[in-house]
């Protein structure tokens, strides 16, 4: 529910848009689509590989539920998960940066 309230905000959103954080959904739930067709935000991590931040401590039992959506004014420059912290959660580095406007 919350998800789709953040997806409605974000659609209304002229400007640069970012929602990011442990979602608590892999990225091809249901929930997870609708956020990204109602939003209109991408997931940048398509094409780049498969992200699993989720169960750190555990290795046979990962999933990517920690996202990172954008709008079309962002240019994605890297993606990498980095090594565990002592969390349950793998932290994810991601470099990004405003593009430039066409004219």
């Amino acid at each position: 529910m919350e998800l789709i309230m953040a997806a409605s905000l974000a659609s209304e959103h002229l400007g640069p848009v970012m929602v990011t954080g442990d979602l608590n959904d892999v990225a091809w739930s249901p929930t997870t689509q609708q956020f990204k067709k109602i939003s209109g935000l991408f997931d940048p991590r398509i094409g780049r590989g498969f992200f699993s931040t989720y169960n750190a401590l555990v290795p046979f039992f990962r999933m990517p539920i920690d996202h990172f959506f954008v709008s079309r004014h962002f240019q994605i420059r890297k993606i990498t998960r980095l090594h565990k912290i002592g969390s349950d959660h793998f932290p994810i580095f991601t470099s990004i940066c405003l593009a430039q406007e066409k004219k």
